[in-house]
């Protein structure tokens, strides 16, 4: 999904997953915590459950790749495990 310049997310966080951003194309400013950084093509950002986090694009367009996963197995192997294999 590429953002076009100007384009940003508001502060915000997720309590309950942990955040990896790869940063395709562009630029962009990161409030990560309490710290702004610039992040170019090639970088990847880890960003921590509940830590603020938001960005606003700087060039013609970016294309950043989130990929998130949950904190903590609670739930996990019951809801894995409750689909049944289909009747042939």
């Amino acid at each position: 999904m590429a953002w076009p310049q100007g384009a940003h997310a508001k502060p915000h966080l997720r309590p309950n997953e942990e955040q990896f951003m790869l940063m395709l194309e562009g630029s962009q400013f990161m409030i990560l915590g309490d710290e702004i950084r610039k992040i170019r093509a090639g970088d990847l950002v880890h960003i921590p459950r509940n830590t603020v986090h938001g960005a606003c694009t700087l060039t013609e367009k970016a294309a950043p790749s989130p990929s998130r996963a949950r904190s903590g197995t609670a739930g996990w192997s019951r809801t894995m495990w409750r689909r049944k294999t289909p009747k042939p």
